[in-house]
């Protein structure tokens, strides 16, 4: 303590909490910025007081690590919450290390705190702000993605219908009754109205499409734009655009994801990704089969699912995008129309790669596997 006093009169000037704490970490001495930071009225409202008391459960562990290093000559920097008197909640980063007297001698523990109550907030307030965004961003990918999907659904038996008019118009010239006739002609005039409609649809899809490329592009531009994005949430809203095709053909698709699995990428190459594998599971399974997403510990994401396979002689071209190819799926559905070398474009641009596995009548899986550092965090947390 002798050899603090030396330097009282610039500590007590610093708008830090600086505590000196003995060996038992009751504190002995705060200087009038811990005072005036903590709302206390004096010296002895905290002297002789445990350097514990007052931080939030979940951290006193931390700072009785970081007090005990420091008892071992270690310096600890950390960040804690803690309850003023008045229940105010506070965020402090905290340096903890030994006071040495001229000998080199361990004479005290040290913590000094700088308040980042306001820092904390801001972060609080931008990663809600974030959540929000993201929340938009696939509340809207629902909404496009479910109406075009819909639509598409209409597609097939709107084309039956043209399949019918062919064979009336062949029996028109045919000898029938007045009544018959005139019904015929009806069903003809109905038939010419669905097909207005059946051009609007389609219309209506190349816009919606439109629409999708434009989200795509706009926040691409050629360049990623990359965060840390909620896969699981992610593969929620996927999974409801194509939960009615899913359950149509009575195939289960399942989200094995953990609920805080996160993965550091561009958002709406992502989504591309994530929907083209999904609805290409679904499209080549049939009544039983299944298809899941799922993630590991290595910058992995897994979708597998249990359909036809993929021929041997189709596997060598999947990813080649000079041939695009389309396939019909077990019920007839036609393709997305991005393709699987998007898949392995967008995976190469964020420096992964994309594996396939199949085998015939068992299943395909696709193993998105990105890359571990660049500045990403585990797939989960």
């Amino acid at each position: 303590m002798t050899e603090f006093k030396k330097y009282k009169t610039l500590v007590d000037n610093s708008s830090d909490c600086i505590c000196l704490i003995d060996f038992e970490f009751k504190i002995i001495f705060m200087n009038s910025g811990g005072i005036k930071l903590n709302q206390l009225t004096s010296q002895e409202d905290i002297i002789g007081k445990s350097a514990l008391n007052g931080i939030s459960k979940e951290y006193t562990n931390s700072m009785k690590s970081a007090l005990e290093r420091a008892n071992k000559g270690k310096t600890t920097t950390l960040e804690y919450k803690s309850v003023n008197k008045n229940g105010d909640e506070l965020w402090w980063e905290s340096k903890v290390g030994a006071v040495l007297n001229e000998d080199g001698e361990l004479v005290n523990l040290m913590r000094v705190s700088r308040d980042i109550t306001a820092r904390k907030q801001f972060e609080a307030e931008l990663i809600q702000a974030r959540e929000e965004e993201e929340k938009a961003k696939l509340l809207t990918l629902e909404i496009v993605g479910g109406i075009s999907h819909d639509l598409g659904n209409l597609m097939t038996p709107l084309k039956s219908v043209f399949d019918i008019e062919k064979k009336l118009n062949s029996i028109k010239e045919e000898a029938l009754s007045e009544k018959a006739s005139k019904d015929l002609l009806y069903v003809l005039r109905l038939i010419e109205i669905a097909k207005i409609s059946f051009g609007r649809t389609e219309d209506m899809l190349k816009y919606l499409a439109k629409i999708k490329r434009h989200m795509m592009e706009s926040h691409s531009s050629g360049v990623l734009k990359k965060e840390h994005v909620h896969l699981y949430s992610m593969a929620e809203s996927i999974i409801k655009i194509y939960r009615k095709m899913a359950e149509d053909k009575e195939v289960l698709v399942e989200n094995k994801l953990a609920k805080d699995t996160n993965i550091y990428g561009d958002f709406y190459s992502i989504v591309s990704i994530i929907q083209n594998l999904i609805h290409n599971g679904i499209k080549f399974c049939g009544k039983g089969d299944s298809v899941t997403i799922s993630a590991d510990q290595s910058n992995t994401i897994v979708i597998a699912d249990t359909g036809v396979g993929i021929h041997e002689d189709k596997l060598k071209d999947i990813f080649d995008d000079k041939k695009w190819i389309t396939t019909a799926g077990t019920s007839g559905e036609n393709g997305t129309g991005e393709g699987l070398h998007t898949v392995q474009r967008i995976m190469k641009e964020h420096g992964g790669s994309v594996i396939v596995s199949t085998e015939i009548e068992k299943g395909t899986s696709f193993t998105l596997q990105f890359p571990s550092d660049n500045n990403s965090e585990s797939l989960l947390n």
